[in-house]
């Protein structure tokens, strides 16, 4: 849990992309704003100057680069940290990022560490364990080899999670709880292993359901 509240906006025109940063910062107490694409993000930089920025480099129509140029072209948003996202590691691309004025640069896919990284290093943030958190650790180890879920069920789930598709996985997890107790119990389980972003987890648990 975040110790102090902040204010966000993602701008990704991937929904999934999108979810997942909101998810991830939903889950630490970060107020957070989201645009489709550059456009929307120029469209409603009026409405509320956040704390920090996360903007995807490549977009339709107008990309990262514009996004910040214009941003940074206000008074207001001078003091907005601003992180670049992008598929790409390439050192010249990072290096371009900073240049622009872009004041971190992380790639695809996006990690909780360097989220809550991007947080500390700029904002000073720090992070606490919640009092009555459930502690992962501490969980009761389940045998979920008698749950019985449809192979193609399955290998959507494990599709998702392996390239962190956080919106598509909700759907699933819907469709498990249609499929009786234990199915459903799993699916609880699975959103929190979600909640914390613990995709390997949830592969592990697939994983061992197919050779059971």
């Amino acid at each position: 849990m975040l110790r102090h509240m902040l204010d966000n906006i993602g701008v990704d025109d991937a929904s999934d992309n999108r979810e997942m940063l909101r998810h991830m910062l939903d889950n630490i107490g970060v107020e957070v704003q989201t645009a489709a694409d550059g456009r929307e993000a120029l469209e409603r930089r009026e409405e509320q100057v956040p704390d920090i920025a996360f903007i995807d480099l490549r977009m339709p129509a107008v990309d990262g680069w514009q996004v910040l140029s214009e941003i940074r072209s206000q008074p207001q948003w001078q003091a907005v940290k601003a992180v670049a996202i992008s598929a790409s590691t390439l050192t010249h691309q990072h290096r371009k990022a900073l240049a622009a004025g872009f004041d971190l640069f992380i790639g695809k896919p996006l990690r909780f560490e360097q989220i809550c990284n991007c947080l500390a290093t700029l904002l000073g943030a720090e992070f606490a364990h919640a009092e009555g958190e459930d502690d992962p650790a501490a969980e009761e180890v389940v045998n979920w080899s008698d749950v019985v879920l449809p192979v193609e069920l399955m290998e959507r789930l494990d599709e998702a999670a392996e390239l962190q598709l956080v919106t598509k996985m909700e759907g699933y997890f819907q469709e498990m709880e249609q499929l009786g107790t234990e199915a459903a119990r799993l699916a609880t389980h699975m959103r929190q292993l979600r909640r914390r972003l613990d995709m390997g987890s949830i592969l592990a648990i697939l994983g061992a359901m197919r050779h059971d």
